[in-house]
C-alpha cells in the first residue's frame, strides 16, 4: 500500500482534540455543515496526479487561486468552518484538518467509521485543476478519477457521498437535493439513481452516467440493495482518497513525526488479521471517536508491529 509517516504522541493529542472540536461544532449546528466539509475533503484531494505524484490532500484548496475555480464555489464556507479549529489547535496541518473534517462529517451523519492516518504536510503552492465537471459523462469521470489512480468502483462508491447535501445553482448550475434526507449518510443516493427522475430531487449528468454505463451500473445496483456493502467499500475508497499524495512528506523537516519513522502499509484479509491479533503477542489498539489509532509506539504487539484488525491492515516499521 505504500509508505506513510509515523506521527509522534504530541501530534496524536492534537489530532484527538481537533477531532472532538469538529464533532462538537458539527453537532451544535445540527450537522448542517457536514455536506460542505465532505466536499472540502474531496476537493483538496481530487487534484492528485498519480503519474507525477503531485497534488493531493495537501491543504492547497485554501489558496485563493483554487477557491476562485468555478468547481470550488462554496468551499470557502468550509474553510471558514475550519479556521476556528485551526486557531485552537495551530499545530494541526491544514491537510490533516480538512481530511479529518470530511471523515467526521460522514461519521456524525450516520455513515461508516473511516480509518484516519495523520501526518499530511501542507503545500505552499496551488494544485493543478482536476475537479470533475458535473455535466460530464462516463468517459469524463474515468479521465478524472483514473488520473488520481482510482478505479471504477472508487468512482461509483465515492459518488455515494452525494447522499449528503445537494446541488446549488451558483456552484454547479443545478439546484436541489440528491436524496430525501440530505443530512443522513446512507445508500439512498443509489436507490434514487435507479428510480430515475424524481420530482423534487436532482440528478447531475455525472450521476446519470453511473446508471447508463454498464460497468458503473453493476456497482450502483449492488449498493442500492446492500447498504453494508456500500459502507464497507465507501470506507475503503474514502481512506484511499484521503491519502492521495500522502507519500510526499518530509519527516526530517517537520516536528510532527517520530524521527526517521515510517510505516509500510500492507493489506491482509480478515482471517489473517484475526490470527495476527490473537497469536502474535496481542494488539492493544485504541479506537477513539470512530477511527483507529494504531501508530503510536505503545500500540505494538510483541513482534514490534502495530495492527488494526477491524480494517485488515498492519503496519511494519521500515
Amino acid at each position: 500500500m505504500g509508505r506513510t509517516p509515523v506521527v509522534n504522541e504530541n501530534y496524536w493529542s492534537v489530532i484527538d482534540a481537533a477531532r472532538r472540536d469538529i464533532h462538537r461544532s458539527l453537532t451544535q449546528n445540527g450537522n448542517n455543515a457536514a455536506p460542505i466539509l465532505l466536499r472540502l475533503a474531496f476537493h483538496d484531494a481530487v487534484n492528485y496526479d498519480a503519474s507525477t505524484k503531485r497534488g493531493g490532500a495537501n491543504g492547497s484548496v485554501r489558496f485563493t487561486q483554487e477557491l476562485n475555480r468555478p468547481g470550488n464555489n462554496g468551499i470557502e464556507n468550509a474553510i471558514r468552518f475550519c479556521e476556528p479549529i485551526k486557531r485552537r489547535h495551530p499545530d494541526i496541518t491544514y491537510a490533516d484538518l480538512y481530511q479529518l473534517a470530511g471523515i467526521v462529517a460522514v461519521e456524525v451523519t450516520g455513515g461508516p467509521a473511516i480509518e484516519f492516518i495523520p501526518g499530511r504536510t501542507d503545500t505552499d503552492v496551488p494544485d493543478e485543476d482536476n475537479i470533475p465537471n458535473p455535466r460530464g459523462g462516463a468517459d469524463h469521470l474515468r479521465n478524472v478519477f483514473y488520473r488520481m489512480g482510482l478505479n471504477d468502483k472508487d468512482i461509483v462508491v465515492l459518488s455515494g457521498a452525494h447522499a449528503l447535501g445537494g446541488a446549488h445553482k451558483d456552484r454547479s448550475g443545478f439546484d436541489g437535493n440528491f436524496t430525501r434526507n440530505p443530512l443522513k449518510f446512507d445508500n439512498s443516493y443509489f436507490v434514487e439513481l435507479l428510480r430515475g427522475d424524481t420530482p423534487g430531487l436532482v440528478k447531475l449528468p455525472t450521476d446519470k452516467a453511473l446508471v447508463s454505463d454498464p460497468r458503473f451500473r453493476s456497482f450502483v445496483e449492488l449498493y442500492a440493495r446492500d447498504q453494508r456493502a456500500f459502507f464497507r467499500d465507501y470506507a475503503e475508497s474514502h481512506k484511499k482518497l484521503s491519502e492521495l499524495g500522502f507519500n510526499n512528506y518530509n519527516y526530517q523537516q517537520s516536528n510532527i513525526y517520530d524521527s526517521d519513522g515510517c510505516n509500510e502499509q500492507q493489506e491482509l484479509d480478515s482471517a489473517q488479521a484475526y490470527v495476527f491479533e490473537d497469536n502474535n503477542g496481542g494488539c492493544p489498539m485504541q479506537f477513539n471517536y470512530g477511527y483507529a489509532k494504531p501508530y503510536a509506539n505503545a500500540n505494538t504487539n510483541a513482534n514490534g508491529y502495530g495492527c488494526c484488525p477491524s480494517s485488515g491492515y498492519y503496519y511494519n516499521a521500515c
